[in-house]
């Protein structure tokens, strides 16, 4: 306790960072499309821009300006600018969530240090015993639930004890009519049948398997449509959709690209994953006087970005591409130096006009990394999009004293110098009943003139989720490819616990974030601006050319 006590608000800021955190911004809202243009594009394109309600966010425009809309009612937008533009949008209207229901998950909560270390894995090799008697497998339960309630950061949000006491006295139970039980064919399967009712955290594992959910997305890119100020046309027939039957037509009508970088909107659809899926979705799509058509939908074949190298950095078309395979720690020798020369990257492409960043299959890691990133490409520490809770004493005491302040292992990238003069997230915090609430401040977009753009996948997940969500506070900024992963619900602070007697193996978080809505759902990941159509480099660069 002394050693915490003694740590400056300056380090212990530092600390927030480790988990998954972040503090978000306040909009600056500029030079928007006034919505009563009709928008065009300067070459042969296949889509035709719709109208943007934006006259709340905008200012007025001046009495001048009116005149000239009046006088010529068109303005030029390559695709490109109408990306662009269209991000800028949906970037003004995310709202960050206020920390009012994280403060409710706290009250009357009294938090307990509960030591793990028993509970790490052991030196030297190991193997799970081949049987538990009953009582060793009731003290393995109580020993997860001990760790449940005071560890894992959502379990609080999934419920508290008036969810999980039912379920551990249903595991208890179950396991009664057991004299002796296999850790893995009876404990392990009572345990995830159990615990996976409530827990949808993609974090959270137990021998080898998710308690998260996953989504099954269905797509077809043959049918190609417009949108214009009516809404959504049929670029072969020309008719206008009425109603997608059992669907939101604007929420499954996606902006995409292809390989020569022309776009268009179709359908995708996502299901959560429950097991069972088909690889084939029907959908009816009923056209204006009462047409019908039935279009198929598909899974596509799952693909992974697999890089020859940690980092790199190269040039097409005179365009600098930076790829980062995943978010490694300074101190993961011998890892480190690739960290270094993924940040080097930053500092040499301040300047450039485009920059394109490829983390797909990026599983994530060191969630400052990338903060740091950004800091040195931009200037300015660029925040995330989402509030956290985390137990401040469990925090402190497993998150300050293993690193201490050596440059050598250092995980934080930022010196103490860069700290002071950054003043990094001092107003941003609370301590609410020995709980952090971190990431209060309010969000702002960054003004940039350079384009950035991040390619994402469905397996970019955690910290390479964390660097997408940065993104959208940046001005000019593209996120193109597939919905992320969905998994930054919690952190994964304890990768690796043993139960002391089963040696069943689990790994979870400390900490819960909350995002805007619809922004970053468990499972479902963050949608992109543009879903890309093959390959979304080549996509990504055919697009800059039309630009």
């Amino acid at each position: 306790m002394n050693k915490r006590c003694i740590i400056s608000a300056k380090m212990t800021m530092l600390l927030l960072l480790l988990g998954l955190f972040l503090t978000a911004c306040s909009v600056i809202v500029e030079e928007l499309v006034p919505p009563e243009l009709e928008i065009t594009f300067l070459e042969a394109s296949p889509v035709v821009l719709e109208e943007e309600s934006i006259v709340a966010e905008m200012e007025p425009i001046p009495l001048e300006v009116s005149l000239e809309v009046l006088e010529e009612p068109k303005e030029m937008l390559t695709p490109l600018q109408y990306a662009l533009n269209k991000a800028k949008l949906r970037r003004i209207q995310m709202e960050k969530p206020g920390e009012d229901m994280l403060l409710s998950l706290v009250y009357g909560r009294e938090p307990i240090f509960f030591d793990l270390e028993p509970y790490f894995p052991p030196d030297g090799p190991w193997r799970m015993p081949a049987l538990i008697t009953y009582y060793e497998a009731m003290a393995d339960v109580e020993v997860l639930f001990d760790v449940l309630r005071y560890v894992y950061g959502a379990y609080t949000y999934f419920g508290g004890d008036e969810v999980f006491d039912p379920i551990k006295a249903s595991i208890l139970e179950e396991i009664s009519h057991f004299d002796t039980l296999s850790p893995t064919r009876d404990l392990f399967l009572i345990l995830h049948t159990h615990l996976s009712q409530v827990i949808n955290d993609n974090h959270f594992w137990m021998q080898g398997y998710s308690l998260g959910i996953e989504s099954i997305f269905y797509k077809n890119s043959d049918i190609v449509f417009d949108k214009t100020n009516r809404g959504f046309r049929n670029r072969e027939s020309g008719l206008y959709i009425e109603e997608v039957i059992g669907h939101d037509i604007d929420y499954i009508f996606r902006l995409k690209a292809d390989e020569a970088g022309q776009l268009f909107y179709s359908p995708v659809i996502y299901v959560i994953h429950d097991g069972y899926f088909s690889y084939l979705l029907d959908i009816v799509l009923v056209y204006e006087g009462g047409i019908q058509e039935e279009v198929t939908l598909r899974v596509p074949a799952p693909t992974r970005t697999h890089w020859g190298t940690v980092t790199d950095l190269r040039y097409v078309d005179d365009i600098p591409i930076v790829n980062l395979a995943w978010m490694m720690g300074m101190s993961a020798i011998p890892y480190g130096e690739y960290a270094r020369q993924f940040l080097s990257f930053a500092e040499m492409l301040r300047d450039e006009p485009v920059v394109i960043v490829d983390i797909r299959s990026n599983s994530g890691g060191m969630s400052i990394l990338s903060i740091k990133w950004l800091y040195l490409l931009t200037g300015e520490i660029i925040h995330g999009n989402y509030i956290t809770l985390v137990n401040w004493d469990y925090y402190m005491d497993y998150h300050w004293e293993p690193w201490g302040d050596s440059p050598d292992i250092n995980p934080f990238y930022f010196s103490e110098d860069d700290w002071d003069e950054l003043a990094f997230l001092t107003d941003d915090y609370g301590n609410f009943n020995n709980f952090l609430v971190s990431n209060m401040g309010e969000r702002r977009i960054i003004e940039r003139d350079q384009i950035l753009i991040l390619l994402v996948d469905r397996h970019t997940s955690s910290a390479g989720e964390m660097f997408a969500d940065m993104v959208f506070n940046i001005k000019n900024t593209l996120v193109i490819g597939q919905n992320t992963s969905g998994t930054l619900l919690t952190d994964l602070a304890y990768p690796e616990l043993r139960l002391p007697y089963s040696g069943i193996q689990l790994g979870l978080g400390m900490s819960v974030n909350l995002y805007p809505e619809g922004h970053l759902p468990e499972g479902i990941g963050i949608r992109p601006d543009i879903w890309a159509v093959g390959n979304a480099l080549t996509a990504a660069l055919e697009l800059l050319k039309r630009g």
